[in-house]
């Protein structure tokens, strides 16, 4: 469940290298924890999407590994980025359950909306809460 076929190199005897991320502002490193029920539009909040972890210099790094934290804002060390792999697309998943494909740039991946800067309001809950 945690290894995406379309990622070629994949660590499966370690967790951190799944190929999914959470968001990293909804995820256990994270205070104060935002409670599901302080969440207004849990529809347009990222959860989880296709990852990659970032290089040792914090960038894009297209033979890397999955990873398990999304950072959904910039790239940055020992971080996962939004991974386009499936033909300049990937899958997200949101708090309020649903599914989506989100089109993207595999070389520019916070061009996109829902990431990068000034799209707060997908991927932090303090932009997003009631």
């Amino acid at each position: 469940m945690l290894t995406c076929p379309a990622l070629a190199n994949v660590d499966t005897g370690n967790d951190s290298y799944s190929c999914y991320g959470m968001n990293q502002y909804l995820g256990p490193q994270v205070a104060p924890r935002c409670k599901l029920n302080q969440i207004k539009r849990p529809s347009s909040l990222l959860i989880f999407t296709d990852t990659r972890m970032t290089s040792s210099t914090g960038a894009l790094n297209p033979t890397g590994q999955g990873f398990w934290r999304l950072n959904p804002e910039q790239f940055n060390t020992n971080d996962g980025y939004p991974d386009f792999r499936h033909g300049d697309m990937l899958c997200a998943a949101w708090v309020d359950g649903h599914a989506s494909i989100i089109k993207g740039n595999q070389n520019n991946p916070y061009a996109a909306e829902p990431f990068g800067p000034g799209n707060e309001r997908f991927y932090k809950p303090t932009h997003n809460a009631k």
